[in-house]
This record gives C-alpha cells, sequence and structure tokens, in this order.
C-alpha cells in the first residue's frame, strides 16, 4: 500500500467511498487485496490501483448507460473508467454511473435473477471464493493484475455469467504483473508484516478518512443546489420588479425557464409575490407547495455568517424544476439569489484540483486563548467588514517558521472553528484571495491552554471560487501567511 499512499490511493479511496455510499445495504469486500462493493454478497463495483493509474470498475458495465462515454472495454459484461492523477475527471458523470450500476444490481436482486443464477452457478465457483471475506477497507492496497482476473471470475461467478469457471490453485505460482504493474503479486495469504498486507495503522485511517471527506466536498460543490448552480444575484428595487426569461423583465433569468415567473414587489420591509399576466407558470412553487399571490416570510437577516455575510435564515424560495430563486433579506434591503440545476458550470463539472496528500500539513498546534475572545473585524469580497468572535490563536511549526492563525466563530455556541487564510501559494496554484479551514474544538475547549489539530490537507476555496455572484469572506491581516502551504485544494479550473 505505501507504493499508493499519494494521489493514486486517494483516487482509489474517493470512487469506493461513493460506491459505499450508494445504500446501507452496500458492505465492501476485501479479496486478495482487492476491494469490491457489493449489494449484500452481490458485487457491482471495484477499484483496481496500477502504478500509473486507477480502474473504476463495473462488472454489468456493458448494460449501463454512458452518454459521456468515458467507459472502457470491450468484454461481455466489463467495464471500467481509467484515471490518472492530474487529468479531467467528469465527476457527474462518474456519480451516475456509480449509482446506475447499483440500481442494477439491486433490480436484478429483487427480481430474484441472481439469485436464480448464483444456485446454477454453486458448484462452477472457483475454489478461490473461500477467500473472499468481509473486512474494514483501513488502507487501500495494490490490486494485483494477476488476481484482477480471480476477482472477475468470482463476480460473474456470482452474477450467473459465468459458463466455465477456470481452475485456479490458490497455492499456484503467480504469473508475471501485466505491464501497469512494477511487482509481483503477493502470496494468497500474506504475512500480516508483510509489505503488501492491509494493516489498520493511522497513516491509513487519516488517509481513508481524506479522502472521504473529498469526495463528499466534491458532491456538495457539484450538487443540484450547490455553488456551480448560483447563475444570478440581483437586488430587488422598491416596488415591482417582474422577474422571468423575456427581455421586458426587470430582472431577466439566463435559463431554460418561463417568460414571465412572477412579479416580486417590494413595500418597505415586505415583499409580496404576484402572478403575471396568464398566471402563474405550471409547476411553479413556492416553499414546496403551489404558488399563489401574497407576501413572502423573507424575515430579517441573521447574524452575519462567515460563509455567506449576512444570510436570512430560511429565506422564501420559489421554484420552477429545476430552478430556483431565494428572496434573500440583507439589512434593510431584499436580495433575489437565483440557482439553475443545470447551469453550465454545474453540467461542465470535472471535479476540484487537490495537493497530494501529505502528513507534514496535519500538525498540533498550541491553542492560546483570548480573556477575554477579542473582535476580528472581517473583510468581505464587497469591500464592508463583519465584526466576529475570536477566541484565541493557534501556535505552530512548519519547516523552520513559526506561525499563528487567529480563528472565528460563526456563531456563539458554535462547536466549530473557522480559520481564514492566505499563503504563498495564492500567487501560483491556490485560489488569490482566500482558503478556508475547518476544525474541532482545541482538546481542553476554549478557554483554556491546550493543543488543536490543523490538517491542511483540507483547506478548501471559498464559495466565490465557483460563481461571481458569491460574497465572500476574505482572511484578516494577521492569516495572511509568507509560507506557501502546499496542501488543500487548488484554484479551480472549469
Amino acid at each position: 500500500m505505501k507504493a499508493h499512499a499519494g494521489e493514486l490511493g486517494a483516487i482509489a479511496h474517493r470512487w469506493f467511498e461513493v460506491m459505499l455510499g450508494c445504500g446501507d445495504e452496500v458492505r465492501e469486500l476485501l479479496h486478495d487485496g482487492c476491494p469490491v462493493a457489493c449489494l449484500g454478497d452481490v458485487p457491482f463495483g471495484y477499484v483496481n490501483v496500477f502504478t500509473s493509474h486507477v480502474n473504476v470498475g463495473f462488472f454489468q458495465g456493458a448494460s449501463l448507460a454512458d452518454p459521456a462515454r468515458i467507459l472502457e472495454g470491450t468484454g461481455k459484461s466489463m467495464r471500467h473508467v481509467k484515471l490518472r492523477p492530474g487529468a479531467a475527471v467528469n465527476a457527474i458523470a462518474m456519480s451516475k454511473l456509480i449509482q446506475a450500476a447499483y440500481s442494477d444490481i439491486k433490480a436484478r436482486v429483487e427480481n430474484g435473477e441472481l439469485k436464480r443464477s448464483r444456485r446454477r452457478n454453486k458448484m462452477r465457483n472457483p475454489p478461490g471464493a473461500r477467500a473472499m471475506r468481509e473486512q474494514p477497507l483501513r488502507e487501500m492496497p495494490r490490486i494485483w493484475p494477476n488476481h484482477t482476473k480471480l476477482l472477475v471470475d468470482l463476480a460473474l461467478a456470482a452474477l450467473g455469467l459465468m459458463v466455465a469457471a477456470p481452475a485456479v490453485a490458490q497455492d499456484a505460482p503467480t504469473t508475471a504483473p501485466a505491464s501497469d504493474s512494477a511487482q509481483q503479486a503477493p502470496p494468497s495469504s500474506p504475512d500480516p508484516a508483510a509489505p503488501g498486507a492491509a494493516l489498520a495503522s493511522p497513516d491509513a485511517v487519516w488517509q481513508q478518512n481524506l479522502a472521504a471527506w473529498r469526495a463528499a466536498r466534491e458532491q456538495g460543490i457539484a450538487a443540484p443546489n450547490g455553488w456551480l448552480t448560483l447563475i444570478g444575484m440581483d437586488w430587488l428595487k422598491p416596488g415591482v420588479n417582474t422577474v422571468g426569461t423575456a427581455a421586458d423583465n426587470a430582472i431577466r433569468i439566463r435559463a431554460d425557464a418561463p417568460e414571465h415567473i412572477g412579479i416580486l414587489t417590494v413595500i418597505g420591509k415586505t415583499v409580496q409575490l404576484l402572478a403575471p399576466t396568464g398566471g402563474f407558470p405550471a409547476d411553479l412553487q413556492v416553499d414546496g407547495a403551489p404558488a399563489r399571490e401574497g407576501e413572502l416570510e423573507a424575515g430579517s437577516s441573521s447574524p452575519a455568517s462567515i460563509a455567506q455575510p449576512p444570510m436570512p435564515s430560511n429565506p422564501p424560495v420559489l421554484a420552477w424544476h429545476g430552478l430556483t430563486l431565494a428572496v434573500l433579506a440583507r439589512g434593510d434591503r431584499f436580495a433575489l439569489r437565483i440557482k439553475d440545476a443545470d447551469a453550465v458550470a454545474r453540467t461542465g463539472f470535472y471535479g476540484l484540483n487537490w495537493y497530494a496528500p501529505d502528513a507534514k500539513f496535519l500538525v498540533e498546534a498550541k491553542w492560546i486563548p483570548f480573556t477575554p475572545p477579542r473582535i476580528l473585524k472581517i473583510p468581505t469580497i464587497l469591500g464592508t467588514t463583519i465584526d466576529l468572535p475570536s477566541p484565541g490563536v493557534a501556535e505552530f511549526r512548519l519547516g523552520n517558521a513559526t506561525l499563528r492563525l487567529e480563528p472565528v466563530l460563526e456563531e456563539p455556541n458554535s462547536q466549530i472553528l473557522f480559520f481564514l487564510l492566505r499563503d504563498a501559494t495564492s500567487r501560483t496554484t491556490t485560489y488569490a484571495t482566500a482558503r478556508y479551514l475547518h476544525t474541532g474544538l482545541p482538546d481542553h475547549g476554549l478557554d483554556l491552554p491546550g493543543t488543536i489539530i490543523l490538517d491542511f490537507n483540507r483547506l478548501e476555496n471559498p464559495p466565490c471560487a465557483y460563481s461571481l455572484y458569491a460574497t465572500c469572506p476574505l482572511p484578516p491581516e494577521q492569516n495572511r501567511l509568507a509560507v506557501a502551504i502546499e496542501a488543500g485544494e487548488k484554484r479551480y479550473a472549469p
């Protein structure tokens, strides 16, 4: 596994975590170091790590819809997607393939098709099937090419697709590996101390958790209501504001939507929704119910949030298919936030860019509390400032430098610390204005001296890295570091 502790391992972990997230009944099997995602005992996907790329494979791939044409392979049933470090990945297409593979196997199981197939092939499973056992995927092991054939045979036997299974002797000598692999396969029952054994270690657990976190972040960015769907942010002027795609609207929407959606009328501190001539479009909803004329409960701005200052709580939302229009109260004004699930930025999303995981950027910092807490003036991309409490400072070393960062609290009782920072990589490889880091609280709480863990491998871009219409806070002067932190998320390149 040590050979795959970098980018290849991260790629494999990321997509295997997506497979495991398809349903509560999905479990992971490890066969000769091969991670397989199964519905019960029926496999539907796997990951295979080579020396220069990762294959994400599907046992019934030939039957899956592949509009993005990312599947490779010419076999009767098997297909895979080949992923290389640094190459663009169509994350949405990948996620859809994984979900389709899971749904396909689930339907076959529910229809009884696979149960009959398993009985039919009961006596023809390879002898090596006895070695397949369930165990936690603590570390992504090297997947050996000569064992891939055995894995495929096992899967096809379970799916009822093998006409005849080859006789595989468990103690047979290993064959020479394919050109993608640099080493020979280990024996089928490796010594736990051998380099190829899958051992639980702090490093392996850390890498697995980091890969899962990064995968979840990418899924959030690409979600139907994520930042990539934000296509507009318009102030509502006092009086009448017509909304729709037609040119005669005060707020014109650049999306596939009705010409006239509605009329938002601002009167003092209230917003009323009125129907356009001809009535509301069919299927238009307000907060999940059919649209009706009346006052919208826009409320007032909540205390400023670091993630999107200031934001109203539970704003009213007009929705038409994948289009959403949220009425936001900002101080004594109102704005209309427009999101489109079919925005080009989302449909063309190919994943985020990351530095390879590096444990040297996982640091234990000294926590020095402020008594009393200080108020930091946090600048925003709009040129305004927000006053937020800072409970202390984290002091740590990177290389020969001693550094300090002051976090803030979004809410008075928050259990999450928010670090806004910028480092020397902002001039070359990372987002120019800021990156964010979320952490838990120090080991002895906020009020006492102690330690806090900072994992800069989880540095992330602010929302304004993905949309021109997002408003983002910026780092205070003391959090602008002269050193380069080559970890976490890089610049987003659509």
